[in-house]
């Protein structure tokens, strides 16, 4: 049965030139309609100035507007993950012309990931399921057919009822495979933007708002809210190793900063717990025991300023995978309403600024 996918309403621009009708698909803040050149080089470089006399940033309108075809190939490659696609054969079709569209390619690849293996469970071995991407009016439409028997007459009416399935527990139903994909895929899949994850990771035990080195950590960990990464608890509640005013910005970048750069080399180069940070805080005897022990096993001679060097190394390179991979500074940020909903009982948010986070990579 073929499913139908509309994605993001107007098309901005085709491949051959572009519709007279783009204005229809930004803020209305134009006097009529604005005609773009002709040209397959063209469009982009073209909505760039059309965005400057509307007024916001180009990086923004840049980073929404897809060329469909990339979000297919995307999903092509991604979906042996979560099909079994030696039962079933999968064909992307698409159309000449493939357009421009301002959409979150992310969610719509999200989509079409949970919108295929339903398919595969409603196929027979052997059969197919053909991807299409087609254009219609000022339309860009993706459709799912597959060879099944569709949707039960006394079903059709309950399907769009939240968590309305027909399959058993364990078999892959849509809630589950929500559920499965972790909390900010729940949120994408219900429209809730007010989830706790930093680079899509959720965050564990602590609020960033009552406890701002732990949110320091959080936003610039490249693995994502990870709070073993930098573990500010210890001086921001504890006072281990000096305390840290928990409730304020200040000192906080710092903090995390040699945390990280620490635990970087100490515990996660080494197998040791990460509790061995508070011993090591508050007893200087304790670090020289610890790189006595480093010596002893690798038979060199480090010294502990070698092994913080070490450290920031390991940071670099994390941070370096992350970016070559697509990350940004952007996204090492908190989620918004954590800066805007102030947290009970001291009734505070993160006050930390997105130029301090930047900072803390930085040495």
């Amino acid at each position: 049965m073929p499913q139908h996918l509309l994605i993001s309403g107007p098309v901005i621009a085709h491949q051959h030139g572009v519709s007279e009708d783009i204005h229809e698909a930004v803020p209305q803040v134009l006097r009529g309609p604005v005609r773009i050149g002709e040209g397959p080089d063209q469009p982009v470089d073209q909505l760039e100035k059309l965005s400057q006399r509307l007024g916001f940033m180009w990086e923004e309108l840049q980073e929404s507007i897809v060329v469909l075809r990339f979000t297919l190939a995307d999903t092509e490659l991604k979906v042996g993950e979560h099909v079994a696609v030696e039962a079933v054969r999968i064909e992307f079709d698409e159309t000449p012309g493939l357009p421009y569209v301002r959409m979150d390619e992310d969610r719509i690849i999200q989509v079409l990931l949970n919108l295929l293996p339903n398919a595969e469970d409603a196929t027979p071995d052997q059969s197919d399921i053909r991807v299409g991407l087609h254009t219609k009016a000022m339309e860009a439409i993706i459709t799912i057919e597959d060879s099944g028997p569709g949707i039960d007459k006394d079903d059709v009416s309950r399907v769009f009822e939240p968590f309305f399935t027909t399959k058993e527990v364990g078999q892959g139903t849509p809630l589950g495979r929500i559920l499965g994909s972790g909390a900010a895929v729940t949120g994408q899949a219900y429209g809730i933007e007010r989830v706790p994850v930093v680079k899509k990771q959720a965050m564990p035990a602590y609020d960033p708002r009552a406890v701002m080195g732990i949110g320091v950590t959080y936003a610039t960990t490249p693995m994502g809210a990870d709070h073993t990464s930098g573990y500010a608890v210890g001086s921001n509640i504890a006072g281990v190793g000096g305390k840290t005013d928990p409730l304020s910005p200040e000192g906080q970048v710092e903090l995390a900063r040699n945390l990280k750069i620490a635990t970087a080399i100490l515990t996660d180069s080494t197998g040791m717990c990460l509790f061995v940070a508070f011993p090591i805080l508050d007893q200087p005897e304790t670090l020289e025991a610890l790189v006595d022990l480093i010596n002893a096993f690798t038979g060199q001679s480090l010294t502990a300023e070698d092994l913080l060097e070490q450290g920031k190394t390991i940071l670099k390179m994390e941070r370096d995978f992350n970016f070559r991979a697509g990350f940004t500074e952007k996204d090492d940020r908190l989620p918004a309403y954590m800066k805007k909903e102030k947290l009970p009982p001291h009734d505070i948010t993160f006050q930390v600024t997105d130029e301090d986070l930047d900072e803390v990579f930085n040495f």
